[in-house]
């Protein structure tokens, strides 16, 4: 049964793929802002703003940046409704918002590049990916055992 209905998984799952590319080329968006501490950001789109809390920096007794971070709250209506921090690979994610901090200027004032993207298709890009891959192997495992069990004509 499984060798029979795989190949519908494999299409199922690149259905997926193709209804997440569709949903994030018509609500997607993405832009790079430079932000301070203090500053607040604007995402209309996402009917919220997003606040620079700090940007905290640490520095190596020779100078140099060892790690640093961003700290972020959301608000809505001007109600704080989530904090987290952005770090390097590392970005905060809240209802579909993805803030990934970029670049540091450590000195002489501190301020950070934000990247802030929203990708409505990603959940089904994922489950596509996980059908696809799923069935692949699916298919794959079952026509190597089918396979194996036939007797040798050669």
């Amino acid at each position: 049964m499984l060798l029979l209905i795989s190949p519908q998984i494999i299409h199922a799952g690149f259905l997926c793929m193709l209804v997440a590319h569709l949903l994030s080329s018509m609500g997607g968006s993405q832009f790079m802002s430079a932000a301070k501490e203090g500053d607040i950001l604007d995402i209309p789109d996402a009917g919220m703003s997003v606040r620079v809390e700090d940007i905290n920096v640490q520095v190596s007794p020779e100078g140099y940046v060892t790690d640093w971070a961003v700290g972020l709250s959301y608000s809505k209506n001007g109600i704080i409704v989530k904090t987290d921090r952005a770090v390097p690979n590392g970005p905060s994610l809240y209802k579909g918002l993805n803030i990934g901090a970029r670049q540091l200027q450590a000195f002489p004032e501190r301020a950070v590049l934000l990247q802030i993207s929203r990708d409505p298709g990603a959940p089904w890009a994922l489950a596509g990916g996980i059908l696809f891959l799923a069935g692949t192997i699916i298919l794959i495992a079952l026509r190597i055992r089918t396979a194996r069990d036939l007797p040798n004509s050669i």
